[in-house]
């Protein structure tokens, strides 16, 4: 091997002498660790993504578009996946050696947008994308998608809720939807904000939400705004700068539709850029219309009921005891309504709960008590150890209370 290209946990990939291949060496674990069942079980789901990863992409490659795999190399102690080498890099690393060009910028854009085109029609969601995945040679145009390890092959699917530290992605670049957090489904148009989180980074040098930990990230993504890029960089035309904001809605109804509207905002001032050096404020999304029928998540019409849950929460927040009642006939949207708190509890740090005393289960005493609750442990035990222990503590020392009669 002539150069190591990038080193992780599970990995090492390495270029070949020839320059024609790429191999990724899969590490096993050490014989102690691996007679352990937790590190046993980490290590077959890993190999079972990169597995999926390999059926994926040997059954969908694009020539154009996707890194084709050459086979998997079974050996004691390792497995070698080997994938197709362009001769460039992924754009993770030419971002640390350079600061790439709008030019390139709005190319790359339009090269991977294309490549969406035909991935979702298969319909495959990525459900990773991000720079590390993109890999490109500028000198030739050439750009591929890799790595299919966690993609879909469906139209929609939904996100489970579960721990910050084993959720399936890169949470840097991961869509609200995908968190798991928002009772919505996840679509083709989660790889749109993920575009949208890689094009931010490529133009400002930075991701949207520079937070310290994963949960704060996730946070974020759910309930924060991003600064525009053009407000971190002056030289960033504000026509750019809204394309990527588009991209990085909450609602997925709010982004973009469909890779031709997109592609034609991106091409527009790629277009007027090479022609006028610069590029003239136009409005977004005028050719943007979905081919597919998709029947929005979104509450319409609902904006008063919205406002005043927002201003309950907002005077429990305060210390305010608040009971608010949402009456109507069974399939109006009260469990929608009642569940847009959820975006509030998590900015403010808190937490959503519900349940649901059902109809068709009558002879369950508290069955909506107990569902709320059992949800309630499921997110506490999502949180760091540090907190998981501070709840533990607080529960003890109530329960001691209790006991003692001063409670």
């Amino acid at each position: 091997m002539v150069a190591t290209l990038s080193h992780k946990k599970l990995a090492v990939a390495v270029r070949s002498k020839d320059r024609t291949s790429i191999e990724l060496e899969l590490q096993i674990w050490t014989a102690s660790k691996y007679r352990s069942k937790f590190y046993r079980v980490k290590h077959s789901k890993k190999m079972g993504r990169l597995n999926a990863a390999y059926c994926i992409a040997d059954n969908i490659y694009l020539p154009n578009n996707t890194v084709k795999c050459y086979g998997i190399d079974s050996g004691e102690g390792d497995r070698d996946f080997r994938w197709e080498d362009i001769g460039g890099q992924s754009l993770e690393e030419l971002m640390a050696l350079q600061k790439l060009d709008l030019k390139d910028i709005l190319r790359i854009a339009i090269a991977i947008v294309k490549i969406f085109t035909k991935i979702h029609q298969i319909p495959i969601i990525h459900k990773n994308i991000k720079p590390g995945n993109i890999i490109a040679n500028l000198s030739t145009g050439k750009l591929k998608l890799c790595d299919f390890s966690i993609a879909s092959r469906v139209t929609v699917e939904s996100a489970k809720l579960g721990d910050s530290k084993d959720m399936i992605g890169t949470i840097s670049y991961m869509s609200p939807e995908q968190t798991g957090r928002t009772n919505r489904l996840v679509d083709r148009r989660s790889d749109y904000y993920s575009l949208g989180v890689t094009c931010y980074e490529l133009l400002t040098g930075k991701l949207p939400f520079g937070t310290p930990n994963d949960l704060e990230t996730i946070g974020c993504h759910l309930a924060e705004h991003p600064t525009p890029p053009h407000q971190i960089d002056p030289t960033i035309p504000e026509v750019v700068s809204s394309i990527v904001m588009k991209l990085l809605e909450k609602n997925t109804e709010d982004r973009y539709q469909s890779p031709a509207g997109l592609i034609f905002d991106l091409q527009t001032c790629l277009s007027q850029l090479e022609k006028n050096g610069k590029i003239d404020c136009f409005r977004t999304g005028k050719r943007d219309k979905g081919r597919l029928l998709v029947l929005p998540q979104k509450l319409y019409g609902r904006e008063q009921e919205l406002d005043m849950l927002e201003a309950a929460f907002d005077r429990a927040r305060r210390g305010n005891k608040e009971v608010i009642m949402i009456s109507g006939a069974s399939g109006n949207g009260k469990s929608a309504i009642a569940r847009t708190v959820r975006k509030h509890a998590l900015k403010a740090g808190g937490y959503f709960i519900s349940g649901k005393f059902e109809k068709l289960k009558p002879n369950i005493p508290y069955i909506g008590f107990s569902q709320a609750f059992v949800e309630m442990i499921d997110q506490i035990l999502t949180e760091s150890p540090e907190k998981i222990a501070a709840w533990r503590k607080k529960n003890l020392a109530r329960r001691r209370r209790t006991r003692s009669g001063n409670c």
